[in-house]
């Protein structure tokens, strides 16, 4: 076997089949004639003939590309992992943008600290070097790689493919490894990549439904709920309510005299109001609640569990936080609230909506900057 020297921090490696191993462990087992270990041979064994097959692979994609959220898909690529290619030991990482870690998405037989943990890409592990190269890496004893941290105990040799969709950024990395020395034959590295490019395909296909499922139910000046997802939410809510007999409380606000804020400064200002006034209403709600914006100025917010007489302090609340807000030119900002309740003042999504809103209504009539229960 030709072996192909490269750099590799301060340690020089070398490139067998495409992936980099330490010089030492590239001497031991990839040198003209050498003998890969007994792991090795039984997993190389095992793959002769259909395992090995195109057709494994192709019954692997479409196992894997099938519309699947994200937690499937990694749950399939690690029991596919152990079913086709028999390694009992496996996790996918994915790299989190924002502080360029990675974390631990899915795992099979890793210890309880390392799947906690997070991995510094460049710093941390063979998988956060992985992550940085976007080049696989082939520990075949991990007792003589200085890069290796402890995944489980008893792990001798690792295998870590960069998952880089379309050959692009790397996203994450798919990690192997066993409890034997010299585990993965030149087929078993050679079939994995190859099945690694297939689990990259499918996270980014999850990412990219997740995105689209989110953004048709997003709207886009204030990220909040849309109209949407408001009425599949209620709907959801008022079925578990009737089924369990506890009550859905409906908040509804409108700004007062929006078009004067419009007007005097326009929409950029105005939008940037809205977001505003969305951010204090997202504030004002528990994890369980559901803020959204109806459309226009108006805004709604979804209080499972919440009686008539909780959400109308929640409303208050947030009635005098938007009074106490200052715009340009003194001008204030004010808005009237409507309070309805499942099931007393509606049993159905609409008709809830529809009586708040009337006492939405009743406030503005009344002057406004005030909160009114159906």
């Amino acid at each position: 076997m030709q072996a192909e020297r490269e750099a590799c921090g301060p340690r020089a490696v070398v490139t067998m089949q495409g992936i980099p191993v330490l010089q030492e462990a590239a001497m031991r087992v990839g040198k003209e004639g050498a003998s890969p270990g007994p792991a090795a041979l039984r997993h190389e064994a095992g793959w002769r003939g259909s395992r090995a097959s195109q057709q494994t692979l192709l019954e692997a994609a479409r196992r894997l590309l099938r519309p699947m959220d994200l937690a499937a898909v990694l749950e399939e690529a690690l029991t596919l992992v152990h079913t086709l290619f028999g390694y009992r030991i496996s996790a996918v990482l994915l790299v989190d943008r924002e502080t360029r870690e990675l974390w631990c998405a899915a795992q099979r037989g890793w210890g309880s600290e390392a799947a906690k943990r997070r991995y510094r890409v460049g710093r941390d592990g063979v998988v956060g070097w992985v992550a940085y190269t976007g080049w696989p890496y082939y520990a075949p004893d991990v007792q003589r790689e200085p890069r290796y941290l402890e995944v489980a105990p008893g792990v001798r040799s690792e295998l870590v493919l960069p998952l880089r969709p379309d050959g692009g950024e790397t996203v994450g990395v798919l990690s192997v490894a066993s409890t034997e020395l010299e585990a993965f034959s030149e087929d078993a590295r050679g079939l994995l990549e190859a099945y690694s490019l297939l689990v990259a395909a499918a996270v980014q296909r999850a990412e990219r439904d997740a995105e689209l499922s989110r953004l048709a139910l997003t709207d886009p000046l204030t990220g909040l709920a849309n109209h949407r997802a408001l009425y599949q939410t209620l709907r959801r809510e008022l079925a578990q309510a009737s089924r369990y007999a506890f009550p859905v409380s409906v908040v509804l606000l409108d700004l007062d005299g929006f078009k004067q804020v419009n007007d005097l400064f326009g929409h950029p200002y105005g939008d940037e109001v809205l977001r505003l006034v969305a951010r204090m209403a997202t504030e004002a709600c528990r994890g369980m609640d559901l803020p959204a914006r109806l459309g226009g100025e108006e805004f709604v917010l979804v209080l499972p569990h919440a009686p008539k007489l909780a959400a109308l302090q929640v409303a208050e609340r947030l009635r005098r936080r938007i009074d106490e807000t200052a715009l340009e030119e003194g001008i204030r900002l004010s808005a009237s609230f409507g309070v309805a309740v499942f099931p007393d003042d509606g049993n159905t999504p609409d008709a809830l909506v529809r009586a708040a809103d009337e006492a939405m209504y009743r406030a503005k009539r009344a002057g406004g900057n005030r909160v009114e229960a159906s």
